[in-house]
């Protein structure tokens, strides 16, 4: 047996939900369906590639190397699936999955390209619960699949990343089987790529055949991730301060709690590391880039249209207090003031981030990063790209 049971039930991601607000649904807690049909959703706009990725991820006791390197290394994948050419729009969701008798059997944060949102929901999980083997695989899976918004074009990037250490229980009696889950994602162009943690062989033998069905990949890495590590940089520190300058121009709208929601997710992702906070700026300053207009992408009336269009439907109500006090032109010179500022600061992340990477190509190799939790991404993410015409 691996784990012992934890006494603790933690209620864990369900904080700093102001802008996507997680609803219980017999076990599950996801986000509601804003539009198209179950599973998956219409797109709007544009020509881009789109990369959709769902971390589906065991969050019992044994997995805790894994979920805190996770938590150190989401930026950087997200800034790796964004620099595809040509440069896609990435969105990223997540699974957190248990057993029964646990605190949840899973819960999941819907895809969304408001990667603040996903790393201060990541941040959140803690590995707790487990004790008897197998696993609800199959909860988790049929999550991933089912009760998120996939892209509807079919050249999108469609990945489920499952990983976890533990094979799936099934004998339960719940109108799951494995097989018709994965009737689903290949049904829906969904391909899994299945991440061992650990040893155990049974484990290694489900995720072959998970991965096999939906042309994923299958690989092993160590109980504890093995996630590359962390390489410092000259250039951390003065990129984590310009993320500080770059959260600064967002001016969130919405309800009340939505505006305090939004701050919570910010402070969030100001708390974290410079490398993480460095890998941050990069991100913005790339999808800035790409889609040639402001980022971040979120209810933020800060963006590529001026100020007046950006405020065009938005009730007084739903402003920042200061805004209140001003009247139209007032409102849209302020937008538009952070707007130029926002965009000296994104160009002086670019020079700050160009000089990053250079560092990070040129240093050497921690032991054993080919073979950890990131890496494997990388590498079957790069697999997936190519197979719809994207180059990584």
């Amino acid at each position: 047996m691996k784990r012992s049971r934890s006494v603790a039930a933690a209620a864990v991601v369900l904080s700093v939900a102001g802008l996507m607000l997680w609803r219980s649904k017999d076990g599950a807690f996801v986000t509601p369906p804003s539009q198209g049909g179950q599973g998956q959703i219409t797109q709007q706009s544009g020509d881009r590639p789109r990369v959709d990725i769902v971390f589906a991820i065991d969050t019992t006791s044994s997995m805790t190397g894994l979920i805190d390197g996770a938590k150190s290394k989401i930026w950087e994948i997200a800034r790796r699936a964004q620099e595809g050419q040509p440069a896609p729009e990435v969105r990223i969701g997540l699974v957190a999955y248990r057993d029964r008798g646990d605190a949840y059997v899973t819960r999941v944060l819907d895809l969304t390209g408001d990667l603040d949102k996903v790393y201060a929901d990541l941040t959140q999980l803690r590995a707790e619960g487990g004790g008897d083997g197998p696993e609800h695989v199959i909860k988790g899976l049929n999550d991933a699949v089912n009760e998120v918004h996939w892209s509807s074009d079919p050249k999108a990037v469609k990945l489920v990343y499952l990983v976890g250490d533990a094979p799936p229980h099934e004998d339960y009696d719940d109108g799951l089987t494995l097989d018709g889950v994965l009737n689903d994602a290949h049904q829906r162009g969904i391909r899994i790529s299945a991440i061992r943690c650990g040893t155990d062989s049974l484990t290694l033998s489900k995720w072959t055949s998970i991965a096999s069905r939906t042309d994923g990949e299958v690989s092993s890495i160590e109980q504890n991730g093995g996630v590359h590590a962390v390489i410092t940089t000259p250039y951390d520190s003065e990129l984590a301060r310009l993320n500080a300058e770059l959260a600064k121009t967002e001016v969130h709208w919405g309800s009340s709690a939505e505006r305090s929601a939004a701050a919570d997710v910010v402070a969030a992702n100001m708390a974290a590391p410079a490398a993480a906070q460095a890998e941050r700026a990069g991100f913005y300053a790339a999808r800035a880039a790409s889609e040639g207009g402001g980022a971040p992408a979120k209810q933020d009336l800060v963006g590529a249209k001026p100020g007046a269009a950006a405020l065009a439907g938005v009730s007084e109500s739903d402003l920042p207090e200061e805004m209140r006090r001003m009247n139209a032109d007032e409102r849209a010179k302020f937008v538009d003031g952070k707007r130029a500022e926002r965009e000296v600061v994104l160009a002086r992340i670019a020079s700050a981030n160009t000089k990053r990477d250079a560092h990070l190509k040129a240093a050497p190799k921690p032991r054993g990063g080919a073979d950890g939790f990131d890496a494997k991404v990388y590498d079957s993410l790069k697999k997936a790209g190519e197979a719809k015409g994207i180059a990584y």
